[in-house]
């Protein structure tokens, strides 16, 4: 569907290194000078603030469970209309999403709506022979998917790599693309939601280069690109054996040394077979399959744009919002409405596409950070709090009394106060963790507690039992659950608010109600995907009082 050339990196099950292979390929290519856009698959906030960084781009999320193949599709060609090339980084593994019997939110799902040839990542770790047969299994499982070919994370040696690559060529399965050595790739932060969310400190140019030297490596972007690579620079000229494509920042040489460049020896054939396949493909319609050989050619390496995603969480204090960057964005636009939104390294769980939606209304998204602001953005008509790591700095919040008193003085305004799980949280008595006990804003009539293991997990349909921010009675979004925080009271429990949820959740068919609104404020553990229901942004602008 798309004319944009594109690769979908899936992997056999999460952790087989198909996040590690998105941002090095990203890297290597933006590093070129190529506009690459990058998209997560699934209900993700975290793996996208990677790629972005490794782009210099937004990341988009693309869930057909959530948000369906309508808006999907919109999304992928409007967002790539600039680009060079996408690369679609998958969710767990290839086929695994919203069920256990069909192919809804899976990265398998969205391969097929963009018609678009699949990398399957696998770690090969003691695996031989028996690589094939699962190579085998993930190419004939569902018709109607196209694979690039294969790449054999964790790998041991060159033997390792050869051996697998006649299996794979001997069973007459998809190509071995590449083969990364155990500890070739820098490990990444994580913590119980997944990755740690990526920002310049964590995520620094050096280790994005680290990422993108590793596989070049190891593998020829050739494969996957025939003319990326055709220029006379020194950078993209053909490699030896045993050479590395870039000159490594000292500091990771010792990297390179501990895990060598592994080469597939010529009889695995895959510049041949690459050369005359257009890509391979499991059993199943082909029609329409791209070869990703018309990318520009360019010759001049540079670094994407650093981005900076968040403030500095230990910048000075400022008196004004920290919202120039977003109401430049905006700037002669018909601005009707102005909507503060919290973004900061404590609250930053969005889509980037709702942004998108609202500046398109005309509205002007104003960005200010909790944790550094004194005061919210002036002129504001709504107020979004969506979900992070409040707990991680709570400290910080509970030292930052003029915000809290400045969120808690405009819950009594009489305008929409939306807050989501973080901001859920943010927006309670407080929370407790670690032993201690954080006192927030007291707007929603409850306490939160940090939980040692995950307190719910998955997709979710909301029922609105009454008429809210985002819709009337009998409305229905689609949205997804992930938090290790509960609710200690019952906010309910208050005259005031009432329960205007019923969720239903995807795996299990519970339904539950929850949803706590008093007046005009809506809070909510629910992370809501508002393409399930555009609708629903017009109607929450119509609350703010727009036209």
């Amino acid at each position: 569907m798309t004319h944009c050339p594109t690769l979908v990196i899936a992997g056999t099950h999460s952790g087989a290194g198909k996040t590690s292979f998105a941002l090095a390929l990203a890297r290597a290519l933006a590093r070129r000078g190529l506009k690459v856009q990058t998209f997560k698959v699934g209900p993700d906030f975290l793996d996208p603030t990677y790629l972005a960084l490794a782009s210099g781009r937004p990341c988009f999320n693309l869930d057909g469970w959530m948000a369906g193949h309508d808006h999907c599709r919109r999304l992928f060609v409007r967002t790539t209309a600039d680009a060079d090339c996408a690369l679609v980084e998958g969710v767990m593994g290839l086929f695994d999403g919203a069920d256990a019997e069909s192919a809804e939110g899976s990265t398998a799902e969205i391969a097929r709506l963009l018609d678009a040839p699949v990398i399957l990542i696998a770690n090969v770790h003691g695996m031989g022979r028996s690589f094939a047969a699962l190579v085998k299994g993930y190419t004939t499982f569902e018709a109607g998917l196209h694979f690039a070919g294969i790449v054999a994370n964790h790998c041991g040696s060159e033997r390792h790599a050869a051996w697998l690559s006649d299996s794979l060529q001997g069973a007459g399965k998809p190509p071995l693309l590449g083969a990364i050595p155990r500890g070739a790739f820098s490990e990444l932060a994580s913590r119980h939601l997944g990755l740690v969310t990526a920002d310049e400190r964590r995520l620094p140019e050096s280790l994005l280069d680290a990422l993108a030297d590793a596989l070049e490596r190891n593998l020829s972007l050739e494969t996957l690109f025939p003319k990326m690579l055709t220029t006379t620079t020194k950078a993209t000229a053909p490699l030896d054996p045993g050479k590395r494509r870039n000159a490594p920042d000292s500091h990771q040489m010792e990297t390179f040394e501990k895990s060598p460049r592994i080469v597939i020896p010529a009889k695995a054939g895959i510049q041949k077979i690459l050369k005359e396949l257009d890509y391979c493909a499991c059993p199943g319609p082909r029609s329409g399959i791209r070869r990703n050989d018309d990318l520009p050619v360019s010759g001049k390496i540079q670094r994407p744009p650093q981005m900076t995603l968040f403030p500095e969480p230990d910048a000075a204090e400022r008196s004004e919002p920290a919202a120039t960057i977003a109401e430049q964005k905006v700037a002669g636009a018909p601005a009707r409405l102005r909507i503060g939104v919290a973004r900061d390294a404590a609250f930053h769980f969005y889509y980037q596409d709702l942004f998108d939606a609202l500046d398109a209304a005309g509205c002007e998204v104003v960005f200010f950070s909790p944790l550094a602001d004194r005061r919210l953005p002036e002129g504001i008509s709504g107020l979004y709090l969506g979900g992070g790591y409040p707990e991680l700095h709570a400290e910080r919040l509970v030292a930052n009394g003029e915000m809290l008193a400045a969120i808690r003085n405009y819950a009594t305004s009489g305008r929409p106060l939306y807050a989501e799980c973080g901001g859920l949280m943010v927006l309670s008595r407080g929370i407790e963790a670690d032993g201690r006990f954080y006192p927030l804003t007291g707007v929603l009539p409850a306490r939160t507690r940090m939980l040692a293991a995950k307190k719910a997990l998955g997709y979710v349909e909301v029922a609105l039992t009454e008429d809210s921010l985002w819709g009337r009675r009998g409305d229905v979004l689609r949205g997804h659950e992930f938090h290790y925080s509960e609710l200690i009271d019952d906010p309910a429990s208050d005259p005031l608010w009432r329960k205007v949820y019923s969720v239903r959740r995807r795996r299990t068919d519970v339904v539950e109600t929850e949803g706590y609104q008093n007046g005009a404020i809506l809070a909510s553990y629910t992370h809501l995907n508002f393409a399930s229901r555009p609708a629903a942004v017009a109607r929450f602008l119509e609350r703010c009082g727009g036209t």
